[in-house]
Parts: C-alpha cells; sequence; structure tokens
C-alpha cells in the first residue's frame, strides 16, 4: 500500500491550519486533539486502519454472518413461562428452633425423654448453631465429653434441615463417629472425591475437604439451598498440627470459600492462641461459647519413680488404659489424643513428660468419658528437673508448671486452657489432684495466677463474645464473610511473598551474614572472611540428618541449592523454560545464621515463632522444617529470612 505523505496539503482544511497557529499548537495536535477537523479527511494511519480492519471482516466472514437469518425470538408464551417459573423460586429458610424445640429434637434422637442438656455451654451452643439469630461463625470451646457432638447431630434432626458436612481429622475420630451416628440412627454419608450423594450428615476427612471436587461439592449444595453448615471437629489442629498436616493449613482456605455457616468444635483453644486461630482460619468477628474445661471425675497425678513399675489391676473387663510414651518399646498414634471417645477409660498414663499442655490435655481427656472416677498419672524418672534456665513458648512453660507440682493440677489447666472468669482449682465435688491435700472452700480468684518461680512473659488474653442465640422467633438473615475475607488473607499473603522477593533483589549481591550483624556488608558472601561459620554449620546439619536417614530440607518445599521457596528459585521446576540456574543463591543461610548470633535472638524467636534453642545445631535442625509464606510452601528458613530482611532500612 502506498503511503500517503505526512506533509500533504489539503486545501478545504486551510482555515483550520490557520485556527491552529492562532492557538499555538501544531495542525495535527489541534486537528486530532482538539477535534478542530469535522471532516474524514483520510490520512496515512487512518487508510492503513481501515486496510486492515477489511482484511479481519474478511478473515473471519463477518459480513455473510450478519447478512444470515436471524434466531427465532423468544415468543410470548415462552417469555411468560419463563417469568412465572422465576416467581416460583423462593429462598429456603433456615431450620431454626428455641430451646424447648431443641431439646425436643435431643429426645427424639436419643429416644429419651428424660434427656437434659449437660451444661450450659452445650446449651449456648445450639443456641449459637441453630436459633434464630444464629451467627455465621461460631467456635465452641467445651470440655472433653462435654457433648459437643449433640450441637451438629440435633441440627440434622430439625424440622426442613438438609445436609451438615461434618469435617474430622483423623481416621479413629472417624470411625468413632460413625458408630455414634449408627446408634441413633441418623443417615449418614461419607464423602469421597467425585461423589454427589446427599445425607443429612456427609462425613468429609480433612484431606478430601482440601480438593477442588469437594468445593465444587458443597458450592453445588449451597446454590441449591441443601447446605445448613459446615462443621469442622477437633478444630484446634489447624494451628496445632499444620506444620506437619498441610490438609489443616489449607482447611480454612477451601471451607471458608463456601457460604454457609461454619461451627469450629474444640475442647482445647488457650485464650493466647485465639487470635492466631482467627487470624489463621480466616474468621471475622467469630460468635464464641466458652466453658470451663474442667472434668470434676478426673484425678490428676504427677508421680516421679524409680526403678521397675507395678501391675495394675481393673475393677471390670471393659476398663482399659491408654499410654503415651516417647521410646520405640511400644508405638501407637497421636490420633488417640482428640476425638477418642471410647467411655471406659479407667487409667490415662504418660510415660516421661509431655512437651505441650494443650496435647496433654486432650489424651488426658480420654479418661473417665462415662461420668466414673478416672486417673491421669504422669511418671517422670527420679532424675527429671524442670526447666527453668531459659524462656520458652507459653504452651510448654504450661506443661512445665503442671509438672512442677507446686500448684493445684486442675487449676494449672484451667487458668491455661479457660477465661480467667473460669479459673478453677480443686473444690467439693472435683476429685482431688496429687497437689492439694482437701478440696478448697472458696472459689479461686480470678486475680490469682500460677506461675513458675521466675518472671514470666506478660500474656494478653483476647476477649470473648457471649451470646445465648435466644431472641425473636423471626429467623435473621445471616451474612456471609468467608469468601471476601479468603480473597483479601490471598491478597496479603501474595504482597508478603512478593515482598520478600523484592527484598531479596534489593540485598543482591551484599553479604548479608555481616549485614544482620551491622557489620560493613557491600562484599559478596562468598568474599566474606566469616563465610565458613555458616557453611560448617550447615554441613553439620546435613551430616547430622544423613547420619539419620532424613532430609533436613522439608521434601518439595525449596531448592536443595539455594533454600528459596519453589515459587521464587525455578531452578527444578522441569516445565519452566526460562533461565534454570538459582537467582538468590547464598542468602538465606548466612541471614539465619547471623540471627543466631546477634542480642537479644531468645526474646525475638520467642516473639516471632515461639520458638528458643540452647544450640546452633537446634536452631539450623529447625530452619529445615515446613512452613509457609504468603500461602506457599517453605521452611522456617525462609520465615526467618523474610522477617529480617523487612527490618532492615
Amino acid at each position: 500500500m502506498g503511503e500517503i505523505a505526512a506533509s500533504e496539503e489539503v486545501e478545504d482544511e486551510a482555515d483550520l491550519a490557520y485556527l491552529s497557529g492562532m492557538s499555538n499548537h501544531s495542525f495535527r495536535t489541534f486537528n486530532y486533539t482538539y477535534a478542530g477537523s469535522t471532516t474524514l479527511t483520510v490520512t496515512s494511519s487512518l487508510h492503513r486502519a481501515y486496510r486492515a480492519s477489511q482484511s479481519w471482516r474478511s478473515l473471519f466472514r463477518i459480513d455473510q454472518v450478519l447478512q444470515g437469518k436471524r434466531p427465532p425470538a423468544v415468543s410470548d408464551t415462552q417469555a411468560q413461562g419463563l417469568l412465572n417459573a422465576c416467581k416460583k423460586v423462593r429462598f429456603r429458610a433456615r431450620p431454626a428452633a428455641k430451646e424447648d424445640g431443641i431439646i425436643a429434637a435431643a429426645r427424639r434422637l436419643h429416644n429419651d425423654p428424660e434427656l437434659q442438656l449437660r451444661r450450659p455451654g452445650q446449651r449456648d451452643a445450639m443456641l449459637a448453631t441453630m436459633g434464630p439469630r444464629a451467627p455465621e461463625q461460631v467456635i465452641v470451646v467445651l470440655a472433653t465429653g462435654s457433648g459437643k457432638t449433640l450441637v451438629f447431630m440435633v441440627g440434622a434432626t430439625l424440622a426442613g434441615a438438609e445436609t451438615t458436612i461434618l469435617i474430622l481429622p483423623t481416621v479413629a475420630l472417624r470411625g468413632n463417629m460413625l458408630e455414634r451416628l449408627g446408634k441413633v440412627a441418623l443417615k449418614h454419608h461419607i464423602w469421597r472425591p467425585g461423589s454427589k450423594k446427599s445425607a443429612p450428615i456427609v462425613v468429609v476427612s480433612a484431606e478430601a475437604a482440601c480438593t477442588e471436587e469437594f468445593l465444587e461439592y458443597a458450592n453445588r449444595l449451597s446454590d441449591r439451598q441443601c447446605l445448613d453448615r459446615i462443621v469442622i471437629d477437633e478444630c484446634h489442629l489447624t494451628i496445632t498440627a499444620s506444620c506437619y498436616r498441610r490438609s489443616m493449613s489449607q482447611l480454612a482456605w477451601h471451607v471458608r470459600q463456601i457460604r454457609t455457616q461454619t461451627v469450629w468444635l474444640t475442647a482445647t483453644l488457650p485464650p493466647i492462641y485465639q487470635e492466631l486461630f482467627f487470624e489463621h482460619n480466616k474468621l471475622v468477628r467469630p460468635h464464641i461459647v466458652r466453658e470451663s474445661t474442667n472434668r470434676p471425675n478426673i484425678r490428676y497425678i504427677v508421680q516421679q519413680e524409680p526403678g521397675l513399675g507395678n501391675l495394675y489391676l481393673f475393677k471390670s473387663e471393659r476398663d482399659r488404659v491408654i499410654i503415651y510414651c516417647p521410646t520405640k518399646d511400644l508405638v501407637a498414634t497421636s490420633a488417640l489424643g482428640p476425638g477418642f471417645d471410647y467411655p471406659h477409660i479407667r487409667l490415662v498414663i504418660h510415660v516421661d513428660a509431655p512437651s505441650l499442655l494443650t496435647d496433654f490435655s486432650q489424651e488426658s481427656g480420654r479418661a473417665g468419658r462415662d461420668g466414673e472416677v478416672a486417673e491421669s498419672i504422669i511418671l517422670l524418672s527420679a532424675a527429671w528437673q524442670p526447666q527453668l534456665g531459659r524462656p520458652v513458648a507459653a504452651d510448654k512453660e504450661a506443661m512445665q508448671l503442671y509438672l512442677l507440682q507446686e500448684y493445684c493440677s486442675r487449676g494449672v489447666l484451667s487458668q491455661f486452657l479457660d477465661s480467667k472468669p473460669d479459673w478453677r482449682w480443686c473444690m467439693e465435688g472435683d476429685e482431688l489432684c496429687s497437689v492439694c491435700p482437701e478440696h478448697h472452700a472458696q472459689c479461686r480468684p480470678p486475680t490469682l495466677e500460677f506461675h513458675l518461680p521466675r518472671p514470666v512473659r506478660d500474656e494478653t488474653e483476647a476477649g470473648q463474645d457471649r451470646d445465648n442465640g435466644s431472641g425473636d422467633v423471626a429467623v435473621s438473615e445471616m451474612i456471609f464473610t468467608g469468601p471476601t475475607e479468603v480473597i483479601r488473607q490471598d491478597r496479603v499473603r501474595n504482597e508478603e511473598l512478593s515482598r520478600y522477593e523484592r527484598d531479596l533483589e534489593t540485598m543482591k549481591g551484599c553479604c548479608l551474614y555481616c549485614r544482620v550483624e551491622g557489620k560493613s556488608f557491600e562484599h559478596t558472601v562468598t568474599a566474606c572472611a566469616r563465610r565458613f561459620d555458616w557453611i560448617r554449620a550447615k554441613q553439620k546439619a546435613l551430616r547430622d540428618c544423613q547420619s539419620k536417614k532424613k532430609e533436613w530440607m522439608d521434601r518439595h518445599a525449596v531448592c536443595w541449592k539455594c533454600y528459596q521457596p519453589q515459587e521464587i528459585c525455578r531452578a527444578a521446576d522441569p516445565e519452566y523454560e526460562g533461565d534454570n540456574s538459582c537467582q538468590y543463591p547464598d542468602m538465606v543461610m548466612p541471614l539465619c545464621f547471623g540471627a543466631f548470633s546477634r542480642p537479644g535472638r531468645t526474646q525475638w524467636f520467642l516473639k516471632h515463632f515461639n520458638e528458643s534453642f540452647k544450640i546452633c545445631q537446634e536452631y539450623m535442625l529447625w530452619l529445615g522444617k515446613g512452613a509457609s509464606l504468603g500461602g506457599s510452601r517453605c521452611v522456617n528458613a525462609n520465615c526467618v529470612a523474610a522477617l529480617l530482611l523487612g527490618e532492615f532500612e
């Protein structure tokens, strides 16, 4: 196509050219920007655009399609039928009941006309879940054996009820729950990927719930108004087990995308972990039902015993004992801790000191679920000594306080697991612990706090929202915050990973080992005279893991050369077609090693990771454990590096 000269004069626009000069603009600026011309004089650009448009119209045969027959219009009869169908659609009223209706449903379920709710907390939990003004998010914290499962079982039997999805974290708990559902003849279905069947109770494993198939299944029920709620049992595992069970760390991301009520059940949610639980599970101002977790029929005993043990005789053949121990001689599963509900456990024995009070409370809570007297015994070696010389995480500190046996064992458990108004100690009606010589006559003052014989960090307890759920008969509209909160946190996490990568790019080529210690850092890390400090520590950690036939870095989490997350370093990605060399080598390990040697490291690690370390080797091994940064898999070393890079000016 011959080009039209840009300087070509157009006589019809001579006046416009004169006006453009008067306006102190070129003719092109005046004509195009200020719409000075009303003619369609063909310029070079306009002519090319016209030819290109003709070519596209010819290629896609646009003219032939537009000249064809139009599709038949919808007749008036068809349109009216569609309108009538839309008018018939009604939103299903959420099944709701007041206290009398809930008790009546529970009596029908158990075929017991005299059945009463066990505790006020159980009543409040049911009203919060099924009441006329039920909130979108409900957290239920009740003692082990206090009847939390009745909350969703009754909800599935109310008039007009549809489907309740029950997510169970362990196989042992699922088997126990299926047995319970069978006893009360409550229809249920075990969901697996590909299943489309529904039932009053749909049981889903935590791993199956973290799939796209489950999201499609649950959203289909929600769109058809056939989903009443999703219940997550033993929900504390979403934070306590997230480091070694990826499904528990991802569970909330899947569940909170579904527009329905979510109910979180647990017996172990210490107030100091409450805000972390909210953030991790994407909860927005949830309604909390919390009650004292005290088990009055359990006798708590701690003994230091030398030598061999003795034979323990049971009073009944149905009585059982559970033994938890850290040795190779007896192999069991931690799944016996949360949710294992054999009623006639008379004795729970811990051989050697448990590490965390949250785990101990769950495991000891397996005893005496039939209401009869039971015992929880910790057997310590005669050489055991409390760890009083260094700061530890709050959960470990509470366990040390319990083992020290200077204060009421029941009181130590209550202090860590309950809010201040529910703090208690051994009183009339409780089995005496091994510390209290007799029952206390007065209730424990809320200001009386037990602590180890050294300064204790100031722990701030989160508040709680108490509401008994009673109100008007009219059912209030439920506002779903889950999808919005999921999007918000995803945006924050994406920014977190992007910020980490930007910080790495900024410090690329510098010696981060010297930078974190406040020394001159303009040289490269490979030229640093002190580089062998962190290299030797890294090699020692590798040798230690190899001698134990295990891997230092969590598998499939980071690049094994530069230790960067695989979302940042694509060296190991076979599908990546770009540069497959490590972009940020020798940055993570020097930075993390320097963090261990700087002043104030103990308080820094306690603040950010709730961890403390005696020696460097212990710290180096911890760096290789799996973690999450910006929602992406990584190791603890990346989290440490991200925090330190963010602190640099």
